[in-house]
């Protein structure tokens, strides 16, 4: 057995994560949010022009200036590969979704988006697309796949090689997009945010530390995972499950030598901030509270990992074990049994998204917990499309 803070009881050690040196590439700046406890009374106002990148390829092989240096429309070429998504770059309505091959810009979309900034009316079209999925008339929403790319125009499928090529329209002059197109919107990125620091720190995110991720999101173009890692790999968050380990397990307040090497170890990455818990159960001080036997110790663990009763012959069956290689082996097999990683999986997702896991989803996210840890469940978590969508809806942003 051992003490609640001996170095002996952690695991094995590791490098650093991959995620998080992600989390550390956002920069200090963004981090200094995460140790501030000053409240936000509103939220930051809509931006002028604001459009997300119409496709996951962000690499452009003409600009709008050279389509205007030889005679073109302007506008920009991104260099997506045959069948990739087309998204919408901001709220709007199709006016124009044509399937024919005919013209130069073959298939193409074009969506209204209304009023933006000092423009009256502003829209953009996608052009030389393969497939559409949305028709005339029709409301989208910003980041709703509209099409796939392809290479149309010219009365052929092929009339170029594959590409997306966008243009912008304000007040019906052919302007620039670019400079307003950015990995998210303002809006999008202020209610991440905010539901990034409820739902992992619970309080509302400081000043400084809203600026900084919310820049992160919209201009440096910082994927949702990066922002989402640097808070659930902050300081703020090792502290926070480093007490609720220490009050939740061990039943008493962290004494200050132990909460310093268990941060220590967070730091680290020799130690995770679920690891803790497991490792708090195979300690000789919560082995005594649970009753000081295996058989006492084993009904203990059901209770708090499986949340139900052992049977009979599952306790005969783990006392065998116990006896053989010891209480922690217990201790982690219970800990990463299908049964417990389901348990944990739908407390991630109702910590989150509200409700428990799909039924046809326990199989794949299951190993995904057991393997790498509740971290990587909550990382995939809070970067999903749905999250993003329950994220709107509770932080509306005018």
């Amino acid at each position: 057995m051992t003490s609640a803070h001996d170095d002996s009881a952690a695991p094995h050690r590791r490098t650093l994560t991959r995620r998080q040196v992600t989390a550390g590439a956002i920069g200090a700046a963004a981090m200094v949010g995460l140790v501030s406890a000053a409240g936000v009374e509103g939220a930051a106002a809509a931006p002028a022009l604001s459009f997300v990148y119409p496709c996951d390829e962000r690499r452009v092989s003409d600009d709008w200036a050279a389509h205007r240096a030889r005679g073109s429309a302007g506008g920009t070429d991104y260099i997506a590969i045959y069948g990739s998504e087309v998204r919408a770059m901001a709220n709007g309505t199709v006016t124009t979704a044509d399937w024919t091959t005919s013209g130069s810009g073959g298939r193409y979309i074009r969506i209204d988006h209304g009023s933006m900034g000092p423009y009256r009316k502003v829209q953009t079209d996608s052009l030389h697309l393969s497939e559409l999925y949305v028709q005339a008339g029709q409301t989208v929403t910003v980041g709703q796949v509209i099409a796939r790319s392809g290479a149309s125009g010219f009365g052929s499928d092929y009339g170029y090689g594959p590409h997306l090529h966008i243009s912008g329209w304000f007040d019906g002059s052919n302007l620039d997009i670019e400079p307003y197109v950015s990995a998210m919107t303002v809006p999008d990125a202020t209610s991440l945010v905010y539901a990034l620091y409820q739902d992992i720190l619970v309080r509302k995110p400081d000043e400084v530390g809203l600026a900084s991720w919310r820049n992160a999101l919209v201009k440096q173009g910082a994927p949702t995972m990066s922002v989402a890692n640097g808070i659930l790999y902050s300081d703020e968050y090792y502290l926070q499950r480093i007490d609720a380990a220490y009050r939740e397990i061990l039943n008493r307040d962290p004494d200050p030598i132990g909460r310093a090497d268990w941060h220590r170890r967070m730091q680290t990455g020799t130690t995770s901030v679920d690891e803790i818990r497991m490792t708090f159960t195979r300690s000789l001080e919560y082995y005594l509270a649970a009753g000081g036997t295996d058989t006492a110790f084993i009904g203990v663990l059901y209770r708090t990992m499986l949340r139900r009763q052992a049977t009979d012959s599952e306790i005969v069956n783990w006392v065998k074990i116990a006896a053989a290689q010891g209480t922690g082996t217990v201790v982690s097999m219970i800990w990463n049994s299908y049964e417990s990683g389901t348990i944990r999986l739908n407390t991630v997702y109702n910590q989150f998204l509200k409700r428990d896991v799909d039924p046809s989803g326990v199989k794949s996210w299951v190993p995904l917990i057991t393997g790498q840890g509740d971290q990587a469940a909550r990382t995939a978590i809070v970067t999903s499309a749905e999250y993003l969508i329950r994220a709107r809806e509770r932080f509306p942003q005018n």
